[in-house]
């Protein structure tokens, strides 16, 4: 799988659908998927991520998307890396008095977070959903 820790993406104003594909997906995720074949894109059940918009710009670019559940979102290993990113920043000597400084800390603690840490949560995801169709669709140890 190689490295596929993307970038953090800050922005400035609220997000929708077509923020998300100018800023998110046309920057980073596009990218990162013409490096890497055969890769699947998981996304959570929030608005902009689900909007018809973003569906068919996917569909197009011929960006595979894992069916989602809005039942399952303790499933999604990245919530692990968020939480560990806001673990660390609130652990931080100096913690962030302003949203630049808050910016800086984030995008440190995310370049402090190991590859291999992305590499295994993204590994893992074949085993946890075969976890969840063991229990059909009932509590997995994830």
């Amino acid at each position: 799988y190689g490295n596929l820790k993307a970038d953090l993406v800050f922005l400035q104003e609220k997000l929708n659908g077509q923020i998300y594909i100018d800023n998110v997906i046309n920057n980073s995720i596009v990218p990162l998927f013409a490096a890497k074949q055969q890769l699947t894109l998981m996304l959570d059940g929030a608005i902009p991520h689900t909007a018809r918009i973003v569906a068919d710009h996917l569909a197009n670019l011929g960006i595979a998307v894992l069916p989602w559940s809005s039942e399952s979102p303790d499933m999604n290993p990245i919530k692990l890396l968020w939480y560990q990113l806001e673990r660390r920043v609130r652990a931080r000597q100096q913690p962030p008095t302003n949203l630049a400084e808050q910016c800086r800390a984030l995008q440190e603690e995310w370049d402090a977070i190991p590859a291999e840490r992305v590499r295994r949560l993204t590994v893992s995801m074949r085993r946890r959903c075969l976890a969840v169709m063991a229990a059909n669709g009932g509590h997995t140890r994830y």
